[in-house]
């Protein structure tokens, strides 16, 4: 099950804008990346679109992911969160055998990915299902507006 994906914009309030309106959702800015924004659908349940400014992409950080102006040949400005029913020693087991860069990362203390970067230049964030759980409880628009003092949806 995807979670949630990346895009690039041009203009990331419009596209925010217009995809809230298109869900029925809400969209945020989104303080990880400077100038993006979240929209969660209006499902309820968690599931969200992250909108980057065109030409900022993403790459592995260390032990968490980065956000930058891509350079030449530099990782990509997309990203999907994925669902998946193995444990986390499951995940490491199957990057390893890829040759895969993988590391287990917090995101603000709300839950946890397995980063997994596909040749170095795609990142899958994989979810177990305690994962999943964790992300289903934090990843609401309440929550987003409370933790980062938004008093208005864009």
């Amino acid at each position: 099950m995807i979670f949630h994906a990346s895009i690039p914009a041009r203009d990331p309030v419009v596209t925010a804008a217009m995809l809230a309106e298109l869900t029925g959702g809400t969209a945020y800015p989104f303080p990880p990346v400077r100038g993006g924004f979240i929209v969660f659908t209006g499902a309820g349940n968690g599931h969200a679109l992250e909108i980057y400014p065109a030409g900022v992409g993403v790459a592995p950080g260390g032990v968490e992911i980065a956000a930058g102006t891509r350079q030449g040949g530099a990782p990509g400005e997309t990203h999907i969160a994925l669902g998946v029913p193995k444990s986390e020693a499951e995940i490491r087991s199957i990057a390893r055998q890829a040759g895969w860069t993988c590391e287990t990362c917090d995101r603000g203390g709300f839950f946890q990915v397995v980063e997994l970067w596909i040749d170095g230049t795609f990142l899958i964030e994989a979810l177990t299902p305690e994962m999943q759980r964790a992300y289903a409880a934090s990843m609401t628009p309440e929550n987003w507006a409370k933790t980062f003092g938004f008093a208005n949806a864009a």
